[in-house]
């Protein structure tokens, strides 16, 4: 069975969370086995990872029977392991409990690993998939804005999060603001950090391939325990 591998921000947007769901889908694909990025979010990391700003089909055109689970997967032209299930917009109210765990058995059966990127505060229908992931990787940047709204998010879901391993992401990170890893630990139990890049910002990059053939060493460095901890 695929490991599950949810990618969160809480009730913001604006960390990069879909930044770090491409990234990790990518990573993976490259070094673990076929993956499947489940885009929850309504196509942040599905043109990230493809290059697609509008597919054919959708994950609500196969949860609605207009299309096969076959027709919705789109593979990535930079790794042939990596497939995505693109939305068109978040699904956060408008599905079932039932039908987005549908969603997820299909995904599982296809892959070796499924990266769910979430929809910034997602609904309680969608926040049910957390209890089937393997691990939940947490994204926020070295705000304080930013972490006093994922901290409120994180204690209030406790029971639901219980099964999983919790890994705290800084992104656009520095060194100089070191004491945010020690803040991160007192809600997950590992964190990792991801340099703040030029390369992420997309300004010349389309796709999160294209971005790491620039990124600079520490990046591509920070990518390389982002993946080593996500397949520990």
């Amino acid at each position: 069975m695929a490991k599950v591998i949810s990618v969160v921000s809480g009730y913001k947007g604006g960390t990069g969370k879909s930044t770090v769901a491409a990234l990790v889908s990518y990573k993976l694909s490259l070094h673990s086995g076929s993956v499947l990025l489940l885009d929850l979010g309504g196509g942040g990391s599905t043109l990230l990872t493809t290059g697609l700003s509008q597919t054919r089909f959708s994950i609500e055109d196969y949860l609605s029977g207009l299309a096969d689970w076959s027709q919705v997967l789109v593979r990535a032209p930079a790794s042939s392991r990596l497939f995505v299930a693109p939305s068109k917009t978040p699904l956060v109210n408008t599905q079932k409990a039932t039908n987005l765990e549908e969603l997820l058995e299909a995904a599982r059966s296809a892959a070796a690993y499924v990266v769910v990127d979430f929809p910034p505060n997602p609904a309680e229908e969608a926040e049910r998939l957390l209890s089937h992931s393997d691990k939940v990787l947490v994204v926020s940047t070295p705000s304080w804005i930013t972490f006093s709204s994922l901290k409120s998010w994180v204690s209030s879901r406790a029971a639901r999060l219980s099964d999983a391993q919790l890994v705290g992401l800084l992104n656009m990170y520095s060194p100089l603001v070191g004491g945010w890893r020690k803040a991160m630990l007192g809600l997950v139990e590992r964190v990792v950090t991801l340099s703040f890049d030029a390369a992420l910002l997309f300004t010349h990059a389309k796709t999160i391939a294209e971005a790491l053939g620039c990124a600079s060493r520490r990046t591509r460095r920070d990518a390389e325990s982002i993946l080593s901890l996500m397949i520990e």
